[in-house]
């Protein structure tokens, strides 16, 4: 015959295994509530391409390093189908996330800035073949600039700063590179004056970087890191 604390603790174990099993089953896809719960989630930000619909989400969590504890921020992109999310894509980095934002409505890649080690480090993303593509590497003491072009294609505009009685300014002496969608990632196609940053043509061409360096408008070798 069972005692009542028998009875309890069966019942207990059987409530357990039902909402585990309810919980496993239900897990078909992750949706974006789930990513919340679990996570600390700093930014969510819509990239549509073409018909394809993906969410990029960026997340902190602590980690150790050198036995210590620091926070670690992953950026997540997810592939949407209704309300469930399938991730493709996932990049992990020590830095501090500053912004994410797609550089069109459609069709555009994804630009993020992150802020660590006194720079700011930005790198663009493509959706190519089905996969999340790096497409821009870059860093600079100083925030990028957008310029567009008459066809609505982006230009983006890094410029490295000068170091004046102990302070990084824009000066005349400062340098912009000037990086342009070459149909499968940004190349610099200008480094010039940052006062002539915002007038330097360029063409959308093929070979446009060639052509900055025969125009003497792009160094054959950039001193900078």
């Amino acid at each position: 015959m069972f005692s009542l604390k028998s009875l309890i603790s069966s019942c207990a174990v059987l409530f357990l295994f039902a909402y585990t099993f309810n919980h496993q089953s239900n897990v078909s896809g992750i949706t974006f509530s789930s990513i919340v719960e679990h996570q600390h989630v700093l930014s969510a930000v819509p990239w549509t391409v073409g018909d394809s619909a993906f969410l990029c989400v960026v997340s902190e969590r602590q980690v150790n390093n050198n036995q210590e504890t620091a926070p670690s921020r992953t950026m997540s992109v997810y592939r949407q189908d209704g309300q469930t999310l399938s991730k493709i894509f996932e990049f992990q980095t020590l830095d501090n996330f500053l912004n994410a934002y797609p550089l069109s409505e459609e069709e555009g890649r994804l630009f993020v800035s992150w802020v660590g080690g006194s720079s700011y480090h930005f790198r663009a993303y493509a959706l190519t073949d089905g996969k999340v593509k790096q497409v821009l590497d870059a860093s600079s003491r100083g925030m990028p600039e957008f310029r567009i072009n008459n066809d609505e294609s982006e230009l983006i505009l890094i410029t490295h700063k000068t170091f004046v009685k102990g302070q990084w300014i824009r000066t005349n002496k400062s340098i912009t590179d000037v990086y342009q969608w070459n149909g499968q990632m940004y190349e610099v196609v200008a480094s010039v004056p940052w006062e002539q940053r915002l007038t330097v043509p360029v063409s959308r061409k093929p070979g446009a970087a060639q052509a900055g360096k025969e125009k003497g408008l792009l160094p054959t070798s950039s001193p900078r890191q």
